[in-house]
C-alpha cells in the first residue's frame, strides 16, 4: 500500500458560510474510496473556508498568535465534518489532532499513526502544527514525514506549478517537472519557503495538480505526467 499525504486548502471547499461544499467534497470522497485498495491516505486541510489568519490579524487587529490559533481551530471543525462525510460513505477515519481536544481526536505520534493505518483508517490530521507562524503547507510536509508518505499530493486550483503567478502574469509557463532545489533557487510558487526547505532536506516528492479536474486523484495516482512533480 502506498502512503500519501493529501493537502487541501480549506477555501477550496468553502461556501459563503464556511460550510463544506458537498459538490466539491463528494467527488473527493468517492475517489479516495476507489483508491483505498492501493493507497493509504493522511489528510491535512486548511481552514480558509472559515478564517484566513493572514487577513484577520490585520483587519481585526489580532495578534499573529491569536489569528493562527483561530485558524488551527478552524481545521478541527473541518476535520469533524469530513469525518462524518467519510463515514457516510463507509470510509473508516481517525482524527489525530495537534490541539488537545480528547472528545474529537487523539494526539499525534508515530504509534497512533501506525495503529490507524494497521486498522485501514484514513487519518485526518487536525489542528495544524499546533504552533503559530506555521502554515498548513509546512504542516503537511511534517505529517507526510511522520507517516512515512511516499509522496505529498498538494491539490490546487491550477493545472500545474508555474514559473510565476498565472493569475497575475499572462505569460506564466507551466513547470512539469523540477527539483526541490529549482523551487528554492527560482522561488517557484509551490509552497512557502519553510515547507519547501523541509521537503527538500528530507527528499519528499511533491505532486501538484488541479483538484477540480474530473477524477483528479485517480489521475495523479495512475499517471506520472499528471500535474507537476517536484523531486
Amino acid at each position: 500500500m502506498k502512503k500519501v499525504l493529501l493537502k487541501i486548502s480549506g477555501e477550496m471547499f468553502g461556501s459563503k458560510h464556511g460550510v463544506l461544499d458537498l459538490a466539491v467534497v463528494q467527488p473527493l470522497v468517492e475517489q479516495i474510496k476507489k483508491l483505498q485498495t492501493t493507497h493509504q491516505f493522511g489528510l491535512v486541510m486548511g481552514a480558509g473556508n472559515f478564517f484566513r489568519g493572514a487577513k484577520a490579524d490585520a483587519s481585526l487587529k489580532l495578534s499573529r498568535t491569536t489569528a493562527d490559533l483561530v485558524g488551527m481551530l478552524g481545521t478541527v471543525m473541518n476535520s469533524v465534518m469530513l469525518q462524518d462525510i467519510f463515514g457516510q460513505h463507509g470510509i473508516k477515519t481517525t482524527i489525530l489532532s495537534a490541539i488537545h481536544i480528547p472528545e474529537i481526536g487523539r494526539g499525534i505520534n508515530s504509534h497512533r499513526i501506525n495503529d490507524a493505518f494497521a486498522d485501514n483508517a484514513l487519518i485526518i490530521f487536525a489542528g495544524g502544527s499546533g504552533n503559530p507562524y506555521m502554515t498548513t503547507d509546512t504542516t503537511s510536509v511534517i505529517r507526510a514525514l511522520q507517516m512515512g508518505a511516499a509522496e505529498l499530493w498538494k491539490a490546487t486550483k491550477v493545472d500545474y506549478l508555474y514559473d510565476k503567478d498565472p493569475a497575475l502574469h499572462a505569460d506564466a509557463k507551466p513547470v512539469f517537472t523540477c527539483t526541490h532545489q529549482d523551487v528554492l533557487t527560482l522561488k517557484l510558487l509551490a509552497m512557502d519557503l519553510t515547507a519547501s526547505t523541509l521537503a527538500a532536506e528530507n527528499h519528499l516528492p511533491i505532486r501538484l495538480f488541479n483538484l477540480f479536474t474530473p477524477d483528479a486523484l485517480i489521475h495523479v495516482a495512475k499517471d506520472a505526467s499528471f500535474g507537476s512533480t517536484i523531486k
